[in-house]
């Protein structure tokens, strides 16, 4: 596998990331605003398009090694920052059970 700062499932990460971080960042005083809304839809097409070859986001994931895993669960902790500690650390945990879980899924598969 590549170097993983410069693949495509890491960038679709990010770009989740930043989606999730503008919306909760807009809901802070609890209503959205035109620019907000502008905002919230680039991140959106940014995280679709990060989505546009599913495939291959498929092939890396099933392909992580151990220190790739690692380095995703690190960067999705360090980056994702939304208001609610609890609800970001559940978060943080289901994404870190989903990614140790591609070493299972490429032996079923």
């Amino acid at each position: 596998m590549q170097k993983l700062g410069s693949t495509k499932i890491l960038a679709a990460l990010i770009a989740a990331i930043h989606l999730t971080n503008k919306i909760d960042g807009s809901l802070e005083d609890q209503k959205i605003t035109a620019l907000e809304w502008g905002q919230i839809g680039l991140a959106g097409f940014q995280f679709a398009w990060s989505l546009v070859n599913i495939n291959q986001l498929k092939e890396e994931y099933l392909d992580l090694d151990a220190a790739e895993k690692e380095e995703l669960i690190a960067t999705f902790a360090l980056e994702l920052d939304i208001r609610n500690d609890k609800a970001e650390a559940l978060v943080e945990k289901i994404f870190s059970v989903l990614i140790q879980l591609s070493g299972l899924l490429k032996i079923a598969a």
